[in-house]
């Protein structure tokens, strides 16, 4: 229907000043994943850690503004 996906995993700059984080490193002990949610994968079912959430970053004259995507691989993890 026209639309076209871009699957990255890599921090990306997509236009001047704005930006997608890419996979977020799970770094912090305390922002665990969800036990309660799967996702089915080679047709097994296994924990769903979320690779795919992301969040942008926008480059402003007054600071970056941060906005957090589903935000499952943790704040602080985004943050960092």
């Amino acid at each position: 229907m026209g639309a076209n996906f871009v699957f990255n995993d890599d921090f990306i700059e997509v236009e001047k000043g704005l930006f997608l984080t890419g996979e977020v490193p799970r770094i912090t002990t305390f922002e665990k994943p969800d036990p309660r949610l799967f996702a089915q994968v080679d047709g097994k079912t296994t924990q769903d850690i979320f690779l795919d959430d992301q969040s942008l970053i926008i480059d402003t004259d007054k600071g970056l503004i941060l906005v957090l995507g589903c935000a499952h691989s943790g704040m602080i993890n985004i943050i960092n």
